[in-house]
């Protein structure tokens, strides 16, 4: 199962990347990965990367069960188009969940209520307000279950994590890391799903 039937489904949406030993498995689709935890080769909690770069390295990690649980997120990215939260929506796009793009704070509070995201991530240095107060304004403003609030932050001292809390649950200092957002919002994922 390792080998070549892995290797030759080359299906862009199905193709999965894992580890056994020093090889790289994939692409593989979600039949396959569970074909491979009932054989005990993976477990719910293996590492999976979702796409491999042209010169080998795999990016956007995630957790198996997230892998084929499949659940898609809707996130709010609160910034300009050409800031870092804009260039987040196509990334976040790209691995299947629902991501939007409000210009200002004005328009988070409009987005929030109507599409009521997962996560929001808000760049700190783009909103057009005080990120603090927005975050506050968008959680008294969500339909039912707040959304998980994420700051984008430029790394200066009045705007790190410190400064963040407690409005939001996570800080990300720009550029986001691809594979750390990867991860969190898998751990977003996990709240949900637990709830």
């Amino acid at each position: 199962m390792h080998g070549s039937a892995g290797m030759t489904e080359a299906h862009p949406v199905e193709g999965w990347y894992y580890r056994a030993g020093a090889k790289v498995i994939g692409p593989v689709s979600r039949r396959q990965l569970r074909e491979l935890l009932a054989a005990g080769e993976l477990r719910s909690h293996s590492i999976l990367w979702r796409e491999r770069s042209p010169r080998g390295e795999l990016l956007h990690p995630c957790r198996a069960y997230s892998a084929l649980r499949g659940k898609r997120l809707t996130a709010l990215l609160v910034g300009r188009l050409g800031g870092a939260a804009g260039a987040l929506r196509p990334l976040l796009r790209r691995w299947g969940h629902d991501a939007r793009l409000a210009r200002s704070g004005r328009e988070a509070a409009r987005a929030v209520q109507l599409c009521r995201p997962d996560a929001v991530l808000i760049d700190l240095d783009e909103a057009g307000t005080d990120g603090r107060r927005l975050a506050a304004e968008l959680r008294d403003r969500a339909a039912g279950r707040p959304p998980v609030l994420i700051a984008l932050t430029s790394g200066s001292p009045e705007q790190g994590p410190r400064a963040g809390r407690p409005a939001f649950q996570h800080c990300l200092e720009k550029p986001a890391d691809p594979n750390v957002l990867a991860l969190l919002l898998d751990l977003v994922r996990q709240e949900r799903d637990a709830d």
